[in-house]
């Protein structure tokens, strides 16, 4: 058996340094500097870069053929905890993947292991996750102090902030209607360090709150509707401002944050925009978005790490967004959101094309605990033209535009003619109408790259042709992975696939639409999967499954003699206490392979019942063969095994962090009355239980128990 810890998601970090660790050869170490702040940089080997819930890791120096293995742990933490798997990223020539659920300021390490064809490396590398909130300038500005109505240019008013002192704007008391010859309501131009909040706007002719090449900034908790241009001319069922316009109305925003890196959005509301997007029967929807990204800020260091968090983004039936999140640049490696970013605990509904665009870069961009529903698609990615993304955790659900036609709650395409990223989907729940993904074309290509695991698509509506499956993948790459999602067809009660050998295998519950119509109704949707479906860093197993504890008195009866060291085999169970006498070696086999890495406690209160014998203690074994490396001694007039822990009582009582005692895997819990004296020795086992942290142990293949979370568990109430 395998155990995995429920994470509960939290926050990540800024300043980053690494340190050293010296092996002797074949085993090699990274040296490096502090760095101060932001990516950690060694442009030629490496790079780390933190975000509020995640960090990015890329490897340059290796090549494919490398085996890579990265594990991570909190700086204050004995065990090792394996990370997501590293992705060969084709565009840099390298290895990458990220980090997710981790905590706010924290120091963590990653240990970097490294098989190449004649060597073996491990590099220790350090980094601390950025806090929860920026630090802040002892003096807030208060907007109601220097605001006269329309629209404000907060350049002309306040000056940049630096790191350790955030220059806070603070609209509480203020409503802002922009001026009607104003793109924008409020501009931050190119401003630095500076933390927006409390900011209410009902009115911009364009743009509620505009930025252009700023970088570290912060918006929290503002209100912005009544926003865009309203069309006075429609032709061909598109809106433009006037007789005069060649260009319908497009790219307005609630926010519009060009040109610019390094923002964090979060707890603020964008809703109600000035005109409704078109849909698609009258040619690509045009209109407003809630959000609107270009990330390419002229610094490329600067250069996306976006955090749009815990918000509401919604339009309405009557209007709609052309996108509810959109990206500039779609078909650039530097389009969208271009690199490590996080979108998470957001409410966002009510568009005619996309709800989330994601298009262009992607290269580390996560998107997680979203609630994503009425869009003609849920989440484009077409194309992904760096990679990896990922996408889990998300509930897409009743999409539909406002003639309730609906496409796909993935869009992907694109990999060949706007090369190379893959998209790794996990733990997502879908239930709509539409697919669960299919192509966009992109140049003319609609192949796509996608790993698709434990995710659950229960799909609405079929015609045998375009609509109703889990995924519409007509290109069939040959890179695609599709496993253990579980699906059904509500419309038919069956298995619709588009290709029958698509899967390399299906969750036992595809085909049974009594019980995921069951699941889909509860409010926190738990999936049973195999434990070698668990995805190290990523699944979330219910809290119930996430620490284990196994008494071996009360599975006495596992116990087995162990090798030629047992000459008694003299044991038995009573009163609660486990017993042994004589000459008594007693292997109790633990649920799996267990690694030094795992997070494995042992406690014990034992009791020397008569004379001293010559060993007490235990060993952790992987053959019959007894090990001095592998013992534990606790008391015993014998010098056998580390003896940090050794005592000449007869009173035993302790925990033992396994982790830092033993150096490599093992298979079994060896107890140990070592008496060939044949002296009146007995002990008293009252309490021998050896405690596992779920996350950190492999996954065992025969393990079939473990219950994942599937979806978001955002909290909404629907509009």
């Amino acid at each position: 058996m395998s155990y995995y810890s429920k994470f509960i998601i939290i926050c990540f970090s800024l300043t980053v340094f690494i340190c050293s660790t010296v092996y002797s050869s074949p085993v090699h170490s990274v040296t490096t500097a502090l760095v101060s702040q932001g990516t950690t940089i060694d442009a030629d080997r490496y790079t780390i870069t933190p975000l509020i819930h995640s960090a990015s890791l890329t490897f340059f120096e290796y090549n494919e053929s490398d085996v890579l293995r990265i594990e991570y742990k909190a700086s204050t933490e004995t065990h090792w905890r394996p990370a997501h798997e590293f992705i060969w990223d084709s565009v840099n020539f390298a290895f990458t993947t990220s980090m997710v659920h981790l905590q706010a300021s924290t120091d963590y390490d990653v240990r970097l292991t490294v098989d190449s064809a004649d060597s073996t490396e491990v590099h220790y590398l350090h980094f601390l996750t950025r806090v929860d909130y920026p630090a802040l300038a002892p003096t807030v500005l208060y907007l109601e102090d220097f605001y006269t109505g329309g629209s404000i240019d907060l350049e002309q008013f306040v000056s940049s902030g630096t790191p350790e002192a955030y220059t806070v704007i603070d609209g509480r008391n203020v409503v802002i209607e922009g001026d009607e010859d104003s793109t924008f309501a409020v501009s931050i131009g190119a401003l630095e360090y500076v933390l927006l909040k409390n900011i209410t706007i009902e009115h911009a002719a364009r743009f509620g709150i505009f930025a252009s090449n700023a970088s570290n900034i912060w918006i929290d908790n503002c209100r912005i509707s009544g926003f865009g241009r309203s069309p006075t001319v429609y032709r061909d069922g598109l809106g433009y401002e006037d007789e005069t316009s060649t260009n319908p109305i497009n790219y307005d925003a609630g926010i519009y944050l060009q040109r610019s890196g390094v923002v964090t959005v979060e707890n603020c509301e964008i809703f109600s925009p000035n005109m409704g997007a078109n849909n698609w029967s009258y040619g690509h929807p045009n209109g407003s978005s809630a959000l609107l990204v270009n990330a390419k800020h002229n610094n490329p260091s600067l250069q996306g790490q976006y955090i749009i968090r815990n918000n509401r983004f919604y339009g309405s039936e009557d209007k709609r967004f052309n996108d509810v999140i959109e990206s500039r640049s779609n078909v650039s490696r530097t389009g969208g959101f271009i690199r490590d970013s996080a979108i998470y605990g957001n409410y966002l509904a009510y568009a005619n094309d996309d709800i989330l665009e994601l298009d262009g870069g992607q290269h580390n961009v996560l998107v997680y605990d979203n609630e994503i529903t009425q869009g003609y698609c849920g989440i484009s990615l077409a194309p992904n033209m760096h990679g990896p993304s990922f996408i889990f955790n998300n509930t897409i659900h009743d999409l539909g535009d406002d003639r309730d036609s609906k496409w796909a709650a993935f869009k992907m395409g694109g990999l060949f003619a706007a090369p190379e990223g893959q998209s790794f989907l996990y733990h997502n729940l879908v239930y709509t109408g539409g697919n669960g993904i299919a192509p966009g074309r992109i140049r003319g290509d609609s192949t796509f790259w996608v790993n698709s695991q434990n995710n659950i698509y229960a799909i609405s509506g079929f015609n045998g042709s375009n609509r109703g499956y889990p995924s519409y993948d007509r290109e069939a790459y040959t890179g695609n992975h599709y496993s253990n999602d579980a699906v059904i067809n509500l419309t038919t009660g069956n298995i619709e696939l588009y290709l029958d050998d698509m899967y390399e295998k299906l969750h036992p519950l595809s085909g049974n639409l009594e019980a995921i119509n069951r699941l889909i109704e509860q409010d926190n949707v738990i999936l049973d999967i195999e434990g070698n479906d668990v995805i190290p860093n990523f699944s979330r197993l219910q809290s119930d499954d996430s620490n284990i504890e196994l008494s071996v008195i009360q599975g006495a009866e596992q116990l087995i003699s162990y090798g030629s060291q047992d000459e008694d085999n003299d044991h038995f169970v009573s009163d609660s206490s486990l017993f042994l006498r004589g000459n008594t070696w007693l292997e109790f086999p633990l649920p799996s392979e267990v690694s030094s890495n795992d997070s494995l406690s042992l406690s014990y209160e034992i009791s020397v019942l008569g004379e001293m014998p010559e060993i007490v203690g235990f060993a952790f074994e992987n053959d019959t063969d007894p090990s001095r490396s592998r013992t534990i001694q606790l008391a015993g007039t014998q010098n056998y095994g580390d003896r940090s822990l050794y005592s000449n009582s007869t009173s035993l009582r302790g925990t033992i962090d396994v982790s830092n005692f033993i150096d490599n895997a093992f298979t079994s819990l060896v107890l140990i009355l070592d008496n060939d004296r044949n002296l009146e020795s007995t002990l008293k086992i009252e309490k021998l239980s050896l405690a596992f942290e779920a996350d950190s142990i492999s996954p065992n293949p025969d393990d079939s128990h473990k219950k994942v979370l599937i979806g978001s568990n955002l909290a909404t109430s629907h509009l």
